[in-house]
């Protein structure tokens, strides 16, 4: 599971932050019924548009589907497309992330 606070995305008190989710954490707080945590923790959430399709469209039924796509609908999580592989590398590096997160999930930029 993976999330990361980007750099100046808020104050560094709770829920002033952003942060970029992948799946997994999207799936698994949702089964557990604790996906609520996320609003709690964070003022938004960003996903890259592979996210999105295994959650909501290849996993529609699924733990996770119907939650991230209301929080979509509601704003709380923006859906974007990963532009510049390159600086993924050097982000994940810099977070020490592993690379095959990072492409189906973590970082955008």
């Amino acid at each position: 599971m993976n999330i990361t606070i980007p750099e100046g995305s808020g104050g560094g008190e709770t829920g002033e932050e952003k942060a970029i989710a992948d799946a997994s954490i999207l799936i698994h707080l949702s089964a557990i019924g604790k996906f609520y945590l996320l609003r709690e923790l964070f003022q938004g959430v960003i996903i890259p548009e592979e996210v999105y399709d295994e959650v909501v469209i290849e996993g529609w039924g699924l733990s996770g589907s119907l939650e991230t796509s209301e929080a979509i609908r509601s704003g709380f999580i923006t859906v974007n497309q990963v532009m510049d592989k390159e600086k993924v590398k050097e982000i994940s590096q810099r977070y020490k992330v592993e690379m095959w997160t990072i492409w189906s999930a973590p970082v955008i930029v």
